[in-house]
């Protein structure tokens, strides 16, 4: 799915994915080793991106069928009482069915929590610091904060 937005974790503590960006995930990972030496910062970390995963219609509708379920309740109270007589299922009410699940599904997509790992990384510390940090380079015993 071509629209699917990947995210980053920051620390591993950290509870929610919050980084549409890789280096904003790095840059939190190493601003929460804060005060270790770079000299002992990992050589590398791996980094991993996830995106909600993708709920299909198929998916829906085979855990319940909503056309079914309407059916069962109007027999119930309207239906023949001795089940005789079986109710014809319309392609129109297919279709409506079919339509309500794919609304279903694109309004609960947008809202899906549930992720699943689309990228891993691994990022080299000190090729990351020098780009991004080259300030904490100048104090090789730990970082300074201002």
């Amino acid at each position: 799915m071509a629209d699917r937005q990947v995210k980053f974790w920051g620390p591993p503590e950290a509870e929610r994915l919050i980084h549409d960006d890789i280096d904003e995930a790095v840059g939190e990972i190493l601003d929460d080793m804060y005060p270790t030496p770079i000299s002992e910062l990992p050589e590398t970390i791996e980094v991993v991106g996830y995106a909600p995963v993708t709920v299909s219609t198929d998916f829906i509708s085979s855990v319940y069928s909503p056309l079914e379920m309407v059916i069962d309740h109007l027999e119930e109270d309207f239906g023949d009482p001795e089940g005789l007589y079986e109710i014809n299922v319309t392609e129109n009410m297919k279709n409506a069915e079919k339509r309500f699940l794919e609304v279903i599904r694109a309004e609960y997509q947008r809202q899906c929590r549930a992720c699943e790992e689309i990228t891993r990384v691994t990022i080299n510390v000190r090729e990351w610091i020098e780009k991004h940090r080259r300030e904490w380079l100048e104090d090789e015993n730990g970082l300074q904060r201002e």
